[in-house]
């Protein structure tokens, strides 16, 4: 944790025993080994102001390659002094001396601030000192009202920074806008995506879109657009994120498919 020795990191060891006899994988005696209990990690920045926190029942401390595993941990990513994100996971590894985190199976990451959107995924790599969060395989962003779905992306290679929301990715999208009838469905695919979770606006290049199955429009841009600052549970749950085809020398394509 480089941070020019401004940040402030303390572990706080309830128990720490010595795996001796086994190990927590192979039960292979392994002195490099030690278990940490009730592990609570923490690091602050330059102002003194607390910046992220990790929290497990259970964890791991190999002396060897001065890396740490956590279990089942809870994360938390915090703005001036109150929580923005939680992020979740089967494992986490602290390599570098937290420079590096990686995230491990069943990775959630929650904005419980403005408690809509959540994305998931395998595998994330995060580095703190850029603010990124990297899902280098698949990657789902979902968006919700209460407890309802209201929108899903699917990528991969996805890039996200916690502190100026910029988001973007380098695989193809397949998206969903969700509405109460399933008929009125939204579908899109595109090339990638960038945009900024912040702001409220995510865009989709090269866009195809397509609803109902008798309506299908090619654009430049798909654009989906929300109120990031709306507290408010909307009636129509469904309503919360708008949708806007955009292109930039010609008329959009669209084609229609009448039944008889």
């Amino acid at each position: 944790m480089n941070y020019q020795n401004h940040l402030i990191t303390f572990i706080t060891l309830s128990t720490l025993l010595s795996i001796g006899s086994c190990s927590l994988k192979n039960n292979e005696y392994n002195e490099s080994n030690f278990i940490i209990k009730d592990f609570d990690l923490k690091q602050n920045k330059p102002n003194g102001d607390i910046y992220w926190s990790i929290k497990s029942k259970k964890a791991q401390y190999n002396q060897n390659i001065n890396n740490i595993t956590s279990f089942n941990p809870i994360v938390k990513i915090f703005e001036e002094g109150v929580p923005k994100y939680i992020i979740s996971s089967k494992r986490l590894l602290v390599k570098e001396n937290g420079d590096n985190i990686n995230f491990i199976e069943n990775v959630i990451v929650k904005d419980i601030q403005e408690g809509r959107t959540r994305i998931e995924g395998n595998e994330m790599i995060w580095i703190p000192a850029d603010y990124q969060l990297q899902f280098n395989e698949q990657a789902y962003i979902y968006r919700f009202n209460q407890s309802i779905n209201t929108l899903k992306l699917k990528t991969s290679n996805l890039f996200w920074n916690t502190n100026n929301g910029k988001i973007k990715s380098l695989g193809k999208v397949y998206a969903v806008k969700y509405f109460e009838d399933i008929n009125n469905n939204q579908y899109m695919k595109s090339e990638n995506l960038f945009g900024n979770i912040n702001k409220g606006i995510i865009n989709m290049n090269k866009c195809t879109y397509i609803r109902s199955n008798n309506i299908s429009s090619k654009s430049s841009m798909c654009l989906i657009k929300w109120d990031p600052l709306s507290n408010k549970i909307s009636h129509n749950n469904y309503t919360q994120e708008q949708l806007y085809l955009q292109s930039e020398n010609k008329l959009i394509e669209t084609t229609i498919i009448i039944n008889d």
